[in-house]
This record gives C-alpha cells, sequence and structure tokens, in this order.
C-alpha cells in the first residue's frame, strides 16, 4: 500500500514571481515602487513614486566654447550629398590625433560652408574639461554609425584650442 500526504497543492504560478513592493495582480496602476523616503535609498536620492521632468541633472563645464565653420574642398563635392551624417570630435591634442576625447556632435550635412560649435554640453561624459589644445575631425558617414569608418568617408582635422571663435575645419579626404 501507497501511503502519502493527501492534502492536494496546487502547481506553482506560472511566469517570475513578483518583487517586493510590486501591486497585486490585477491592480496594475498603483506604483510598483517603494515610497518616497525608502529606507534602502541614498540620502537626497529624488523621489521614486513621482516621474522625473526635464533633464538628468549633471556637472556639464561649458569652458570656452569652439566655433567656427566645416568647409567641403571642391576635390570631394561629389562624395557629399545634403543629409549625410557628419561627426564631428574634439581630442585632447597630445600630438597622435589619438588624444582622449573631449566633445562629439553629430550633424547634418547642409549648405557649404556649415557652422559648427563645440562645449562642454557636448562632453561624452560629465565633468570633463573642454579646454586647451584640441584636435578636431570631422567625418562625413556613409552608413551614418558613429563606430564604422568606411571607405567613401569625407574627413577633415585641423588643430586648434578651445575658446577660438573662427576655426576653418577643411573636409578634404576620402577614405580609402
Amino acid at each position: 500500500m501507497v501511503s502519502g500526504c493527501d492534502r492536494k497543492s496546487e502547481p506553482p504560478p506560472a511566469g517570475i514571481p513578483p518583487l517586493p513592493g510590486s501591486p497585486p495582480p490585477g491592480r496594475s496602476s498603483e506604483l510598483a515602487h517603494p515610497p518616497t523616503g525608502h529606507p534602502g535609498l541614498p540620502t537626497g536620492h529624488p523621489p521614486i513614486d513621482q516621474p522625473i521632468v526635464g533633464e538628468m541633472p549633471q556637472k556639464i563645464d561649458p569652458g570656452a566654447p569652439l566655433a567656427g565653420k566645416l568647409l567641403l574642398a571642391d576635390a570631394v563635392k561629389d562624395h557629399v550629398a545634403k543629409g549625410d551624417v557628419i561627426f564631428l570630435v574634439a581630442r585632447q591634442d597630445d600630438g597622435s590625433e589619438k588624444g582622449s576625447i573631449v566633445a562629439v556632435r553629430k550633424l547634418t550635412a547642409g549648405d557649404w560652408p556649415q557652422p559648427f560649435q563645440l562645449d562642454g554640453r557636448d562632453a561624452m561624459s560629465a565633468g570633463t574639461k573642454f579646454e586647451g589644445k584640441l584636435v578636431v575631425t570631422a567625418r562625413v558617414d556613409k552608413d551614418g554609425d558613429a563606430i564604422s569608418k568606411q571607405p567613401g568617408d569625407v574627413l577633415g582635422v585641423t588643430h586648434t584650442e578651445a575658446g577660438r571663435s573662427n576655426v576653418q575645419l577643411v573636409l578634404d579626404t576620402v577614405a580609402k
């Protein structure tokens, strides 16, 4: 004779169990987060039971803006069309053109010459100082992907300093 428990059990519910503090099933309109002042939050943490409005605060060093014009050399005009993506990158000038990235801006090709401006708001990470000697490169990127560099992209480079307002960067080379 086989003996066992005569108590019937229900199978476990399907899916992932709810997180602590989640509303009961069917009450999804309630907040699924602990209320403001939750003991696990650090002091000064913004309320988590209210939507975030506006931009996230970050420390930005605007530095002295760098401004000028992108110029397109006659020899490469056939390789650039209105609407092409342009990546403008400022790096620390360490003599190698491979210094640390200070700022990046994505532009759209339009009429030439094309004005540009870079400052601390274009920094890759908060707290980056926009100052000193810079190598600024511009690349008309045919596939619009900042990472890939492909034959047919049009390039230009100049050495300058933060705070200059009359920089002229000539795009004059077609990548092979």
